[in-house]
């Protein structure tokens, strides 16, 4: 009888914690709403070395909720409010570069000391590349909203790679 209780409990107990992976479900009725967003790729250095993209998400309606997040193809990146006067943009930052990841592999573990864990700001949506998803919080719930149909817009070429705030 024992065994009969360990056994349900721990059935309940790993459906509980299947069910945490699929509770991102996009809204469908969204606080806000957006005007036309946009994708700005970017390279700088002078040798074109660094590459990215810009993510634009102009705000038409529901300025008071606040977008913190976005997921685009792979990667997420925070969002960076730009208000002017009654204009709302979101913009977010994204560096597309693979920097080299370089670790000491060493029989002596002192000599590995310094080797930093491999950083992931990977996307848990599977995306499409004109689509990203937006994270915002309402009423103290996480939601997320998608958006499709993103528009390209023509590339840019810094000087310098761009800052990219977290």
């Amino acid at each position: 009888m024992k065994n009969v209780f360990k056994l349900l409990f721990a059935g309940v107990t790993m459906l509980a914690f299947a069910q945490c992976g699929s509770s991102q479900v996009f809204e469908t009725d969204p606080p806000f709403s957006l005007d036309a967003c946009h994708i700005e790729p970017w390279t700088a250095g002078e040798q074109k070395e660094f590459h990215g993209v810009n993510l634009f998400f102009p705000v038409k309606t529901g300025k008071d909720v606040l977008l913190d997040t976005v997921y685009f193809t792979d990667k997420k990146a925070p969002l960076q409010r730009i208000q002017r006067d009654s204009y709302l943009v979101y913009k977010a930052v994204i560096d597309m570069t693979n920097a080299p990841y370089d670790i000491i592999a060493h029989a002596d573990p002192k000599e590995e000391f310094g080797n930093r864990p491999p950083r992931s700001d990977k996307s848990p949506f599977d995306l499409q590349k004109n689509e990203a998803v937006i994270s915002y919080s309402d009423a103290g719930v996480r939601k997320y909203f998608k958006v499709t149909g993103l528009l390209t817009s023509p590339a840019l070429h810094y000087p310098e790679r761009p800052k990219i705030k977290n």
